[in-house]
């Protein structure tokens, strides 16, 4: 029996441990919000889905954080809505298993 070795982590984790580095973009259908002049953000890899959402609701001043969604185009489902108890390493591990860039996309709720 050999020993198992657990896969390797995408190659956004091993830049800084624990800090991920992503993009937070418009999803394409969205019209009410102007993309972020600076959407590269660095976030640590604990921070909730929720924390993401409020810190859009600040930028465009929506005190509810349900104005938005968080979405993700994985490998087998495109805009994938993502949990707001979700962590962003989870979603790097679970859900991101590519090399390359992370993309989150925002969209806000009618």
């Amino acid at each position: 029996c050999r020993p198992h070795t657990p896969p390797p982590l995408p190659s956004i984790l091993l830049q800084r441990p624990n800090v991920i580095e992503f993009r937070l973009m418009p999803h394409p259908s969205e019209r009410k919000v102007k993309a972020l002049k600076k959407d590269y953000i660095c976030s640590l890899d604990h921070c909730k889905m929720n924390v993401l959402r409020r810190y859009l609701g600040r930028l465009y001043r929506q005190e509810d954080i349900r104005a938005f969604d968080l979405l993700i185009n994985t490998t087998e489902q495109d805009n994938a809505i993502l949990p707001g108890d979700m962590q962003l390493g989870a979603v790097v591990r679970m859900l991101w298993p590519r090399d390359g860039e992370l993309s989150i996309l925002y969209r806000s709720n009618p």
